[in-house]
């Protein structure tokens, strides 16, 4: 089993878990308004919508987890049966959320989400760009 399939396993399983997590983890109020405060940086929320928000940022796990089985899924798959299109996909998934999700969050004040977010998509490109020799052809 080549090296750079552990990383991108344990990158997919953390996203698991952690979406599992993150509901009943903002049940805890020091932790929901920790995630509200990250979500809305700079801003006094009525306590009403906190509450909406911690609901909203609750419910992001559930997404979280799933997308984290699918990347599992995809990151076995190609390492079972190494492709192009297997490898571009995961490629081309990082690229996706990394220019969505960063855009979106430094334009709406989220200033954190660039560093971490640039962070988080090299640690996933580096072993993608490893286990792109697995393809003969691309």
């Amino acid at each position: 089993m080549p090296w750079c399939k552990i990383p991108l396993q344990i990158i997919a399983i953390f996203h698991i878990v952690a979406g599992i997590a993150l509901p009943f983890l903002n049940q805890i109020p020091a932790v929901s308004d920790s995630f509200v405060a990250s979500f809305f940086p700079g801003m006094v929320l009525e306590p009403e919508v906190a509450k909406q928000a911690a609901f909203v940022v609750a419910l992001f796990g559930p997404t979280v987890a799933s997308w984290g089985v699918l990347f599992l899924t995809l990151v076995n798959s190609f390492f079972a049966e190494p492709n192009g299109n297997k490898w571009w996909g995961l490629v081309l998934a990082e690229l996706l959320w990394f220019v969505g999700d960063s855009s979106y969050a430094t334009m709406n004040g989220v200033e954190v989400a660039l560093p971490y977010n640039s962070v988080v998509l090299v640690g996933l490109l580096v072993p993608l760009l490893f286990a792109r020799r697995l393809i003969v052809r691309l």
